[in-house]
C-alpha cells in the first residue's frame, strides 16, 4: 500500500523506499486511488463534510441560544449529540435534567424559539 511505503521510507531512511513513493506520486497525480469502501465515508467524515456532501440530517430539536451556551460552558457538546441518537429527544431531555439545565429552552423540532425575554446569561 502507498502509505506503507512512505511510513517504511520515515522509520527506515530506505532512499529506495523514497524512489518508489515519488513513482507513486507521479503516476497517480490527478486520479482517484484510493476510494471509499461502503459506510466508511459516513464514518469518517464530519459533520460539514457530510453537509456539503448533500446528505441530509433529521431535526431532533432546538436549543434556545441561552442554554446551547450553557451547554457549551459544560462542555457536554458529545453527550447532547450522543443522547440524541441512542434515545433521541426524550434522552436529550434526561441529560439536561441531570445537569440541573432548564429545558424550558429545549424544543422540539416542530416547535418555534421566541426570542422575547430570553436570558442570555451563562451562570
Amino acid at each position: 500500500m502507498p502509505f506503507d511505503i512512505a511510513a517504511y521510507f520515515l522509520r527506515t531512511g530506505d532512499t529506495a523506499a523514497l524512489k518508489l513513493w515519488h513513482e507513486y506520486e507521479r503516476e497517480t497525480k490527478g486520479k482517484s486511488v484510493i476510494r471509499f469502501s461502503k459506510g466508511l465515508r459516513g464514518l469518517l467524515l464530519s459533520d460539514e463534510d457530510l453537509a456539503a456532501d448533500g446528505e441530509e440530517g433529521v431535526e431532533a430539536g432546538r436549543l434556545a441560544n441561552w442554554l446551547y451556551r450553557r451547554v457549551v460552558a459544560l462542555g457536554l457538546e458529545a453527550a447532547v449529540l450522543r443522547s440524541l441518537d441512542t434515545g433521541g429527544f426524550a434522552a436529550l431531555t434526561e441529560l439536561l435534567t441531570a445537569y440541573h439545565l432548564d429545558t424550558a429552552g429545549l424544543h422540539g423540532p416542530a416547535q418555534e424559539i421566541n426570542p422575547a425575554g430570553v436570558d442570555n446569561n451563562v451562570d
